[in-house]
């Protein structure tokens, strides 16, 4: 690649930088604006669900996302024709989103448990609120609005404007700046493992409606499910269970089903582990007239003003998570 086109790539990857940036940004300052202006009006307010979760994702999709796309609204596009998959294709993608989630999930444990360690401070782990929320909640924010929003935002957007410069550099972006738009450590890992699947999934396909599909299968198994499942142990069950005290047959019944959810759980996850090692040698990257080498990729996508500067607010935001300030 030459110097001229080199400087351009890295324009059009800052350029994604300042628009996930003014997003999260943007996003931050309304929520605060907003929820000052509604506690001032109405202090009990924040006891609705429906409130606290409209405040916290009105402004994002409804102001910060409209606003931010002005941002990359004047780079180039790259599309591709769509084409379909077949319905055994989609299936095979579950087991693979499963067991990329949750090794994801065992890495981001790890690392919380290791800093928990240094610093000595208990970790925020926002899915506690998720999870904590009514289900018509959890079905319309987590599994409805926020996959299609984010399909929107970190597949079509960010790959559509990226993939001129190769697809292995617009997975890559998509799915790192995914992860870290979570902004917190909790999240970040298996958000970036399941968005280079998401990824793949858009710019072999061109479409946006597979990924949605899968974001919504692993939302709802994830926010909906297993809750479920956790909510059948009554924590007197575990105590009856490892203190040896006679167990009701409702508690055996709740136990036996959760048991079961997890060794199901488990064969799926072992199940996509073998599917990505099985369709590894299919993976294939189209070349593209602007392809970055594999030593351009890092330089040119990630270190540029708008990544950095993106990067600084996520490393702020898990702090913030860390309880540090």
């Amino acid at each position: 690649m030459q110097i001229e086109e080199r400087i351009e790539a890295k324009k059009c990857f800052s350029r994604i930088g300042w628009y996930v940036f003014s997003i999260y940004l943007l996003t931050s300052l309304i929520q605060l604006a907003v929820s000052q202006v509604i506690f001032n009006i109405w202090p009990n307010a924040f006891s609705y669900p429906i409130i606290v979760w409209s405040a916290a994702y009105g402004p994002m999709y409804l102001v910060a996302v409209p606003l931010s796309f002005l941002v990359i609204k004047q780079l180039p596009v790259k599309k591709v024709e769509q084409k379909k998959m077949k319905p055994t294709q989609v299936l095979c993608c579950i087991p693979m989103a499963l067991f990329l989630m949750y090794a994801g999930n065992i890495i981001g444990m790890l690392v919380m448990a290791v800093l928990k360690g240094i610093v000595g401070i208990e970790m925020v782990n926002p899915l506690d609120v998720v999870l904590n929320s009514p289900i018509y909640i959890r079905i319309l924010v987590a599994v409805i609005i926020g996959p299609f929003m984010e399909e929107f935002i970190f597949r079509k957007q960010i790959i559509d404007h990226t993939r001129m410069y190769g697809e292995k550099a617009a997975i890559l972006v998509s799915a790192v700046v995914f992860g870290l738009f979570h902004g917190n450590l909790a999240q970040m890992f298996y958000a970036c493992a399941l968005g280079m699947l998401l990824g793949y999934l858009y710019v072999r396909t061109g479409t946006m409606r597979y990924g949605f599909y899968l974001h919504m299968t692993v939302n709802f198994l994830g926010g909906i499910v297993a809750p479920f499942f956790l909510e059948l142990l009554q924590e007197n069950s575990f105590e009856a269970l490892s203190s040896g005290m006679q167990i009701s047959g409702e508690q055996l019944i709740a136990y036996l089903f959760f048991m079961a959810y997890a060794f199901v759980l488990f064969m799926t996850s072992v199940l996509g582990l073998i599917l990505l090692i099985i369709s590894r040698k299919k993976v294939y990257f189209r070349v593209e007239e602007k392809e970055l080498t594999k030593e351009e990729i890092g330089k040119t996508v990630f270190f540029n003003a708008g990544m950095l500067l993106f990067l600084i607010l996520i490393i702020i935001s898990v702090l913030k998570t860390m309880q540090i300030f």
